[in-house]
């Protein structure tokens, strides 16, 4: 019953197995055998065994630097999972079977979900992403050969919705991989994207009717609120509806309504680029292409983050309207408003190699990486409970 996982002064409980540790810094003292007590020459030369409730390491030495991940983890949820970017790429290169990939899809069912105290809080492994987006290029790249060597413009619409669509479902697929609790169904999914993602453009619409941005900073800032509020509108909704109370399902979710949100937006603008008369065929290939880099930055990323806030304000309460105005709520809420805001801002820095956007998607994934954390850690509570 012991892992050998690096421990914690302070923990009370194994991060990888579970184990209890019993006071929190020494591991329970070896039971004593009830037939023979050894002496004391045998107890020098032969040490105890291990304990079976607790793990072999010794205790790390506390670091006297955390990174902002970290930081942030303790800040909102007190992780101790610690789960790093690079999990995110460990199994992508590694070879997987067709059942596999299978398994994946098969979730959010009435028997495939799994009981809460069996969701595993171990690293996730992510795979699948990574093969969605392959087929999406493939894909992508057999219309492209079909509209310019073929001159077939019937191939138009399907390089729109293919290379449009291929990063938001990808960035999906990835948290749908991360998803533990495997409660959430690829029909709700789905559903989600599409109908979720017209609706939050739809709801943010009808609110420029009473507000219209400028191509200036306040005009950004505009922008990043608007199309915030509008996108929180539908993923409050679903998570409501589909009475989410798990960290991770409310990245899922927020994910989805993010990436309908920004696959149609992608295909609007590259119809809107097709029409003009001074770049055309090409300007809409470079719009799909610029978009589809910079997408898991962006909508995906933003609304993700609004779909963790709502659940951490929420806790165990039923989920009201107040949870909109709670400290919580707003501090998280506010990261993707400002993102958001300064991606749209005419900085005008490195717009060559493309620096701010860069930036900003590497600070929204260092939030939503410590956000993952704090759901693993959910998970892990869970699990000792029911040790």
């Amino acid at each position: 019953m012991y892992c050998g996982a690096k421990l914690s002064p302070g923990d009370s409980y194994c991060s990888v197995c579970g184990a209890k540790i019993e006071d929190g810094l020494t591991p329970p003292p070896a039971p004593m055998s009830a037939s023979i007590p050894p002496t004391p020459t045998d107890a020098a030369q032969t040490p105890p065994p291990p304990p079976p409730f607790a793990c072999r390491n010794i205790y790390s030495a506390p670091e006297s630097h955390k990174s902002f991940v970290e930081s942030f983890s303790e800040y909102f949820g007190n992780s101790t999972v610690n789960f790093r970017l690079k999990d995110l790429f460990a199994d992508v290169f590694k070879r997987h079977s067709l059942s596999d990939a299978e398994d994946i899809f098969i979730c959010g069912t009435r028997y495939t979900t799994p009981p809460l105290y069996a969701v595993r809080f171990s690293w996730p492994r992510p795979w699948l992403y990574s093969r969605v987006l392959l087929i999406m290029t493939i894909a992508f790249v057999m219309l492209m050969l079909c509209l310019v060597m073929f001159d077939s413009s019937n191939a138009i619409p399907g390089v729109i919705v293919v290379g449009s669509f291929a990063m938001p479902l990808t960035t999906m697929m990835l948290f749908l991989e991360l998803n533990a609790y495997r409660d959430v169904s690829v029909y709700k999914i789905i559903v989600t994207f599409l109908v979720g993602g017209c609706a939050s453009l739809l709801a943010t619409m009808i609110l420029y009717m009473f507000i219209t941005p400028g191509m200036d900073f306040v005009g950004a800032i505009i922008i990043g609120v608007v199309e915030e509020i509008g996108k929180l509108i539908i993923v409050y909704y679903t998570i409501s509806r589909l009475r989410t109370c798990h960290i991770l399902t409310g990245l899922l979710i927020g994910s989805a309504v993010g990436a309908g949100f920004a696959a149609f937006e992608s295909a609007g603008y590259a119809f809107n680029f097709l029409l003009d008369d001074e770049g055309g065929l090409y300007t809409m290939f470079d719009v799909i292409v610029l978009r589809g880099i910079l997408a898991p930055g962006g909508h995906v990323a933003w609304a993700a983050i609004t779909g963790a806030a709502i659940v951490m304000a929420k806790g165990n309460r039923r989920l009201n309207t107040d949870i909109l105005t709670s400290g919580k709520f707003l501090k998280l809420f506010a990261i993707p408003v400002v993102l958001h805001s300064i991606w749209d801002m005419p900085i005008g820095i490195g717009e060559d190699i493309l620096l701010i956007p860069t930036l900003l998607t590497v600070a929204v994934w260092a939030v939503l990486i410590a956000l993952i954390n704090v759901g693993l850690t959910e998970v892990r509570n869970i699990n000792i409970t029911h040790i």
